[in-house]
């Protein structure tokens, strides 16, 4: 229940700062007192930041994760495979699953690296 709480909460709170932003910016893009060159830079500025931090952002977290959880099970980096396929970083998680063929769980890691990772380059 207070979990509920602090849902509502968070949530509301968000809808005020939401709010407030949007008047912020309103007030901004409205003002003679900026040129239009700083509003277009200010705007690809904020489009950036909100690119990284729903695109690109994401993808780090999960890779970070699977690199942590794969201590205890090289399942994490098969995982990771299959939802960004198209990583930057797959050819990382190829070296790092290989790896994990030499560690505790070698005979697992060695039979998800053949199933999964057909191919890598080992």
């Amino acid at each position: 229940m207070k979990d509920r709480f602090f849902a509502k909460l968070a949530i509301g709170f968000a809808i005020v700062l939401l709010m407030f932003l949007f008047r912020v910016a309103a007030a901004f893009y409205r003002s003679p007192r900026f040129s239009s060159k700083a509003k277009l830079l200010s705007t690809i500025g904020i489009v950036l930041a909100l690119f990284g931090g729903f695109v690109i952002y994401p993808e780090e977290a999960a890779f970070h994760k699977a690199k942590l959880e794969a201590a205890s099970d090289p399942w994490a980096f098969v995982s990771f495979q299959n939802k960004y396929p198209t990583s930057r970083r797959m050819g990382e998680v190829d070296d790092l699953m290989w790896q994990a063929t030499y560690g505790p769980k070698g005979d697992w890691a060695l039979y998800l690296y053949k199933e999964h990772f057909g191919f890598g380059k080992h």
